[in-house]
This record gives C-alpha cells, sequence and structure tokens, in this order.
C-alpha cells in the first residue's frame, strides 16, 4: 500500500529552560473520529466525510516554553486525500493565544505536499522587541503532568469504509527539530529523543470509531455531528474507553479491533455479527454477557487474532449442577476455579471445588477438583459439569482466554460405554439439526444420532425430531460415538439466539412417560412424525442414557433391534393405532407409579398402559397406574403402551353393535357382531408389529385367516368409519 510521509514541520515550540536539565517530548494521538462536513463549513472547501483526530504533547523533565519542533506523520494515500487543501489544522491550547503585543503567538508558515511529504510550520516570533522571552504571557510552556493538545487536524476521507487510516509518528525526522530557548534568549537544540506512544492509527479503521465516550462513522449526513448505523456493516475500531453494545437487535461490523486498553462489551441481549476478523488487544477486552438462564449475550466473528483476550460469560442457577463448555482457549483449569467464586466448595474440605470431568473408562464423573493441585487447561469444545453455591451461587461464571470462531472437531473415542463430554464451542447458539446432520454418518452409534443434555436429574434428548432447534451458547451435551472419530462443529452452525435453552421447533403429537419411585423420576418419550416408521429412524430414534439414579425407563422399537430407546418416533398415521414395549430398570424396586403427559395428540387418542402380569389396561389420559417391581430389576416384557380412538376391549364398543373376537387355534380369528364393508381389522403381536389387515364384509360373521401363527398373545382392532373397538387374542395352536 502507497504511504505518504506526512511531516508537520517546525511547530515552533519556543522552550525557555526553567532549569538546566534537559526536557523530552512525548507524543501521542487522541481523539479519533469520523464526521460529515458540508463546504458551508468554514475552512472545509469539499464536502464530505473527514478523519480528525489531535496530537497531543506533554514535558518528560522540566517544564520549558515552546520554541520550534517538528513532527511528521505517515499516512494511508488509500484512505485520506493527498491534498493539502484538504488537509484543514487548527492549533491546540499549547499554540493558541497572543503575546503582550497582541499579535498570535504561534502562525502557520507553511502548509504543503512536497515529494509525498505533508509541511506544516508554526513559528514562534521573537521579533518583537516587547516580547519577554521568560514570560508565560508571551509564550506557553509544555505540561510535565498532562498531556496537552497541540494541533487538530482535519482531512477528507478518499477511500473506502474498508481502509485504515495509517498515520504515525515518522520518528526519525522528528528527534533532532524540537528547540527551545536559554537565558540571553539563545535558541538550544533538544539532544534527548522525543518519545512516542505505541497507540498510533497505523490500524485504526475508518469506518466507525468509538474514541472520547462517543461512536462516529463514515457516511454522516448531519453536519457535525455523530452518526452511527449498526445496520450496516463496516471496519469498526474502539480506540479507547469502555463501551457497551446496544442490546435487542443485532450490530454487524465487517472487522473490529479493540485498541490496546480500550474495552467493548456485548450485553446479555446483544447480538454482534462481525463477518470478517475481530482483534483483541486488551486483556478481557471482549466481555459478553450473561444475565439469566434465557439472557445471553452473542458474537458470530469469522476468525479472531490480536494479544488481548475475551471473557465470556454462562449463567448459572444457585445450587445447580449443569454441564458448561469454554468457547476459549488458554485458561488453566486453576485458574479458571480461582476467579470464579460462585463455584461451590465442599462443606469439608473448601480446596475441593464444584468441578469435575466425564470419565469415560468407567461411565462416571471424577472428583471434585481440588483448586490447589488440578493442572490443565480448559479444552474448547469439552463438556465440564459445574456446580454453583448452594446460596449466593446464581450468577455468571466466567471463562476469559483467546475467542474460538474457527470450524472445530472435538476428539470422540469409544472407550467404555462411548458416551462423550462435549459441547458448543462457539460464543453464539448453533444449529442442533445441523449439527446432528453434518455428523450423522459415521459418528453417532447407531441408534444414538442425538444430543443428550442434562437438565439437573436427566437427560433431554435433542435430536431431528425436534425440528429447528438452537443449543445456546456454552452448553454441554453428551454423544455416543460409533467409533474413534472426530465431532465437527462447522462455521455454518453459528446463529444468533440470546434466549436458547432448546426450544422446539415443531409441533408433532408427542406421549411422554413418566415414571417415579422413591422420590426420583424417568421418562420416556414417543413423537408421531411424518414419515417416519416403526423401525429404526437415524437422527429421530434415539437410544437411552441411562441415569445413575438407580431409575430408567425406555421402550423399544416396534420392529425391535435390541436397543432400549429413550426417544421413539413414529408415523403420524400410527397416533390412533401403536403397541409399543415399555422397560423399566429399578435397583430399589418397590411401588413404582406411571403417568403421562400427552401434547398435540388427536382429542379422541386414548394413551393406555397395559401390565400384562397383573392383567390390567390403565388409561394415562384419565389417570395413573400404581404397581410393585422387584429390586434390582430389569423389566423388558411386562409393559406395553396402547394408543387407541376407544380403551380396547375394556369399556362399551363405539361401533354400531357390540363385536366379540376370538381365535380359532392358531389357524383363524372371528369376529361376530354386525359391521358394513367399510370395517377393516387389523392384528398386532405383542411387539406391535402387523400380522394380518383384512377388509371385513357385511354382515354379522367374520373370519380371518392366521395360518400357522405363533402362540401368544395379540391384538386385533376393528375400524369403521372413525371409530375402533379392540380385543386382546390369546392365540393357542
Amino acid at each position: 500500500m502507497k504511504k505518504l510521509k506526512l511531516v508537520f514541520l517546525s511547530l515552533s515550540l519556543l522552550l525557555t529552560i526553567v532549569s538546566v536539565g534537559q526536557t523530552t517530548l512525548n507524543f501521542r494521538f487522541a481523539n479519533p473520529r469520523v464526521i460529515y462536513y458540508t463546504n458551508a463549513t468554514p475552512g472545509i472547501t469539499t464536502s464530505g466525510d473527514y478523519f480528525e483526530f489531535d496530537v497531543q504533547v506533554k514535558a518528560q523533565g522540566p517544564a520549558q516554553y515552546f520554541y520550534s519542533s517538528q513532527v511528521a506523520l505517515s499516512f494511508n494515500s488509500l484512505s485520506l486525500s493527498g491534498s493539502a487543501s484538504n488537509w484543514i489544522i487548527t492549533k491546540g491550547a499549547v499554540l493558541s493565544g497572543t503575546d503582550s503585543d497582541g499579535a498570535e503567538k504561534y502562525d502557520f508558515d507553511i502548509k504543503r505536499i512536497v515529494s509525498g511529504v505533508l509541511l506544516v510550520t508554526f513559528n514562534g516570533n521573537l521579533t518583537s522587541t516587547s516580547r519577554d522571552p521568560f514570560s508565560s504571557t508571551d509564550w506557553n510552556s509544555i505540561s510535565s503532568s498532562n498531556f496537552e493538545t497541540l494541533l487538530s487536524v482535519k482531512v477528507l476521507r478518499s477511500g473506502s469504509v474498508n481502509e485504515t487510516a495509517g498515520i504515525d509518528f515518522a520518528e526519525d525526522q522528528m528527534d533532532a527539530e524540537p528547540q527551545y530557548i536559554m537565558s540571553g534568549p539563545v535558541i538550544q537544540a533538544y539532544t534527548s529523543p522525543n518519545v512516542y506512544d505505541p497507540a498510533n492509527f497505523t490500524d485504526t479503521y475508518l469506518g466507525r470509531i468509538y474514541a472520547n465516550s462517543t461512536w462516529t462513522q463514515t457516511g454522516g449526513s448531519t453536519n457535525g455531528v455523530a452518526y452511527t448505523n449498526w445496520n450496516e456493516a463496516v471496519n469498526t475500531s474502539v480506540w479507547d474507553g469502555d463501551v457497551t453494545l446496544a442490546g435487542g437487535t443485532e450490530q454487524k461490523a465487517t472487522n473490529l479491533r479493540i485498541h490496546s486498553g480500550a474495552t467493548l462489551t456485548i450485553p446479555a441481549t446483544g447480538q454482534l455479527t462481525v463477518t470478517g476478523n475481530t482483534d483483541i488487544n486488551t486483556a478481557s477486552g471482549l466481555t459478553i454477557q450473561s444475565a439469566d438462564a434465557t439472557h445471553t449475550g452473542s458474537l458470530i466473528t469469522a476468525s479472531t487474532s490480536g494479544s488481548g483476550s475475551a471473557n465470556v460469560q454462562r449463567y448459572m442457577a444457585e445450587k445447580s449442577w449443569r454441564i458448561a463448555t469454554s468457547p476459549v482457549s488458554g485458561q488453566t483449569i486453576k485458574g479458571f476455579l480461582g476467579a470464579n467464586a460462585t463455584i461451590a466448595t465442599n462443606n469439608t474440605n473448601t480446596d475441593l471445588r464444584g468441578m469435575t470431568d466425564y470419565v469415560m473408562e468407567s461411565n462416571t464423573w471424577s472428583t471434585a477438583f481440588d483448586q490447589n493441585s488440578v493442572s490443565g487447561d480448559i479444552l474448547v469444545g469439552k463438556g465440564y459439569m459445574l456446580r454453583a453455591k448452594t446460596t449466593d451461587g446464581a450468577g455468571p461464571v466466567n471463562f476469559t482466554g483467546t475467542l474460538n470462531a474457527a470450524a472445530t472437531s472435538v476428539s470422540l473415542l469409544t472407550t467404555g460405554t462411548g458416551w462423550n463430554c462435549v459441547g458448543n464451542p462457539f460464543t453464539s447458539a448453533i444449529l442442533t439439526d445441523d449439527l446432528i446432520n453434518d455428523n450423522i454418518t459415521g459418528v453417532f452409534a447407531t441408534g444414538y444420532e442425538a444430543l443428550y443434555v442434562y437438565n439437573g436429574t436427566s437427560y433431554d434428548i435433542v435430536n431431528l425430531g425436534d425440528g429447528a432447534n438452537n443449543m445456546q451458547a456454552g452448553q454441554g451435551f453428551f454423544v455416543k460415538a460409533a467409533s474413534a472419530t472426530n465431532l465437527k462443529f462447522g462455521t455454518e452452525l453459528k446463529v444468533h439466539d440470546n434466549g436458547a435453552v432448546l426450544k422446539s421447533g415443531n409441533v408433532d403429537s408427542k406421549i411422554k412417560l413418566i415414571v417415579s419411585s422413591d422420590n426420583k423420576s424417568a421418562s420416556t418419550l414417543i413423537k408421531f412424525i411424518a414419515g417416519t416408521s416403526k423401525g429404526l429412524d437415524k437422527g429421530y430414534d434415539a437410544g437411552i442414557f441411562k441415569s445413575t439414579q438407580g431409575l430408567d425407563l425406555y421402550t423399544r422399537l416396534v420392529e425391535d433391534n435390541g436397543i432400549d430407546f429413550g426417544l421413539q418416533c413414529m408415523s403420524d398415521n400410527d397416533v390412533n393405532s401403536s403397541i409399543i414395549p415399555v422397560g423399566l430398570d429399578s435397583k430399589t424396586g418397590g411401588e413404582v407409579v406411571f403417568s403421562a403427559e400427552l401434547m398435540n395428540l388427536p382429542t379422541d387418542c386414548k394413551v393406555i398402559l397395559e401390565d400384562k402380569v397383573s392383567k390390567t389396561f390403565t388409561d394415562l389420559s384419565v389417570g395413573d397406574y400404581t404397581t410393585s417391581v422387584e429390586a434390582n430389576s430389569s423389566i423388558a416384557d411386562r409393559f406395553q403402551l396402547h394408543t387407541s380412538y376407544q380403551t380396547t376391549g375394556i369399556g362399551a364398543s363405539d361401533l354400531a353393535s357390540n363385536l366379540s373376537a376370538y381365535a380359532v387355534r392358531n389357524t383363524e380369528i372371528r369376529v361376530k357382531g354386525q359391521v358394513s364393508k367399510q370395517a377393516v381389522a387389523t392384528l398386532y403381536d405383542v411387539q406391535g408389529r402387523v400380522v394380518v389387515v383384512k377388509n371385513l364384509e357385511e354382515g354379522s360373521l367374520n373370519t380371518i385367516a392366521t395360518p400357522n401363527i405363533k402362540t401368544g398373545i395379540y391384538m386385533l382392532y376393528v375400524k369403521e368409519n372413525g371409530r375402533v373397538q379392540g380385543f386382546k387374542i390369546p392365540v393357542k395352536e
């Protein structure tokens, strides 16, 4: 990129020595801003966006009076005008005022561009006989305690909003120039080099700037008034101070640079999209806040850089256990525990903290980490179990380090049972259905194509059956691996959702079957989704992640494949005619209570639990069912769940006349009672599989051939004009 040398020559810094010691001048830049001016503004000849800034100076050593000096600057000629007429320079406090003769103390002599150098000269006039070289009335001294403005500059923007100012001090042209006056007066040159603040405008973006407590932006339309439009993605610099973005709407930037000493906060309702790079140059220069369980700030950026770090929060409810992941690298576990007082301590040993990781070999959680001896870094994408304090524990925990923005692969193993504790590695929510689809082949164990999210007592299953679902930043979960491979998180998964709490995007018919025992509960979920089947549907059916509480409830597929399922999906056409095997594991045994939560089922659909031992049918859409099981039991063939328009074979018939049905050995089933030719009979085995379907004849007796079916219990459903009657049919040879 072509550079010009902008030189402010002979800034006539007249300095009378207060003591004989040398004084070094400190120079710095301050108050960058972008303002739109019209040519009606005094000093402005060309309307447009102007980059403004101040050059400030301070004495390091004895305070003295100005005589002469030189300031040299380089600038980006692609961003700023190369015409001297478009550089408007005004005096700051250091050069302002009149002497005892009423004349300006310091004047510009020259402003021109020669061979890529802009020359500006300030002269302190000694020809006036009444001027006293030791008088503050006639000369200005440089403060040794505070920076003061030497001059202010306006320069016309000439490039795109994607370019930087590129302005810096050209030190080699400045060090030999400053001069002061000794007694007599005698003009004396400085021999000590100047000092230059490293904070310069070399990499300061001119699209949008925050400085001196104000945002300004290229493209303003009001003369001299700060302008910002966060719907527009432009290069953005946070030059100084501490600024918090507005919440509630998405803010956009092309690239973002947080300069040394400055900080930027994204509030819990804030959303920032940086289509390019986020460059952080301050320790904890970027903070992403989390106010509660449903309000967490969101950042989507293509890449990150810089010597600084980010502070990313994850809210924890009081006395809760949650699986969390970090979207930053470079933080030690010990440092994390030391920085987060809301993480619980052990009652008897306060060195032990409420943080553990998952041990695959034993399918358990490790003992609590000892904050004095724990080693290693927190790994991006790895899940950790955290517990907040019982009292005063509500609030965010802070992950501090280098932001993770790139596509991320998290290693999976098949050690032990193959369960891996991982999580969202980004600073925004992610699309769970896309994550599953991206990894559905060869990554998840067959029948376990899902994410398992801990809810405080058990694991919620998240898969394609949930529709469009977002998982919040910092959320950990389990996956069951098919092999030693990687779970891939692509950058296209990122989405803004401050309140992401795994909310479902569909309204499918659902049955949540629940069992309670000894102050514990477990559940299994059945969904009726168009396009799914009674067999295994990858990404929809999901095997159970059994808990450690000693109570688990699950189902088997109607077309059984030997897996215990925590989520089973079937066609919406099966919502009124299914028989689903139910399994129960109970360590303590004793009384168990079955209940059901029914969601979006047809109003006339009944959900009936069959207990083969007690030979009872209970309509769970009306009430609960209570029974007893033995300790250490694992029951897979005792309970079945029926879905039907009517209670199967128990109550009064809903058909035009009462029917009866019975088997004649294993060769045929006879249906007695008046039916029309619209009646259809369907026979199911105990696994819920269809054995025979037959259209009945109009009349009072129909025969259904069942040659050589196996001995056992079958269910027969007779449907006619939307009405159903069911029968439990024992079959013997």
